[in-house]
């Protein structure tokens, strides 16, 4: 392999390990029909993908001269789809923790699908450059500074959502994990930022869904 492509998935190779160990045990065991359990299955299943489109992006990048254009792009248009729907499941599956599984009005769902609809937009028109030298490589412009911005709106909607129920004993642990787990994707996600050369955000996406399989599965799946 490539010693230089190798350099830069091997965050992503383990937290692929991780994820597929978390996948072979959450859709092997029973599950209560729950809709929050229909989010967390999506969110496994947008995490995967997201992992794959993260191999992509680097193996686009490393051997950008022989590939085209539209292929490079559309690498990083499925990684970043897959991270909004991610993030927006982690957001969701907490609130509708919080909601006792209360079905969303149809307002409510109009602000979430016009949520999805604003991110696509920004994913199929925002521009986007990349820096590839041999100190490192990775992507920047308008369509990842949204990600940033939607990775800042979420991870705040969680914590606010996640404090305002904080009085609720119901799943008063899980809450604790949750913010236990925003901080460790503010860590991840502002390393990136400040650092964008260590592609990290693989490892930052397991180790939450990671932690919010120990803490829920007892109760939820």
């Amino acid at each position: 392999m490539n010693s230089f492509l190798f350099n830069h998935i091997r965050f992503q190779i383990a937290a692929l390990t991780i994820l597929l160990i978390l996948e072979v045990i959450y859709f092997l065991r029973p599950k209560i029909k729950l809709v929050s359990n229909r989010i967390f299955t999506v969110l496994m299943v947008s995490a995967f993908l997201y992992l794959i489109f993260d191999f992509a992006t680097v193996f686009a990048l490393v051997y950008y001269d022989y590939l085209p254009a539209w292929f490079v792009r559309f690498t990083h248009q499925g990684f970043i789809i897959c991270l909004y729907v991610a993030l927006s499941c982690i957001y969701l599956y907490i609130d509708m923790l919080n909601r006792d599984q209360k079905p969303y009005s149809k307002p409510e769902l109009s602000v979430i699908i016009a949520s999805y609809i604003v991110a696509l937009a920004s994913v199929l028109f925002a521009p986007i450059e990349y820096y590839i030298e041999e100190d490192g490589i990775y992507s920047y412009g308008l369509m990842v500074n949204c990600v940033y911005a939607v990775l800042i709106i979420y991870s705040c909607m969680t914590v606010v959502q996640t404090l305002r129920h904080m009085k609720d004993k119901t799943h008063r642990k899980q809450k604790i994990c949750v913010l236990m787990t925003m901080a460790l994707w503010v860590i991840f996600g502002g390393s990136q930022i400040i650092e964008p050369k260590i592609l990290i955000s693989s490892v930052g996406i397991s180790a939450i869904i990671l932690l919010m399989f120990v803490s829920f599965a007892r109760k939820s799946f």
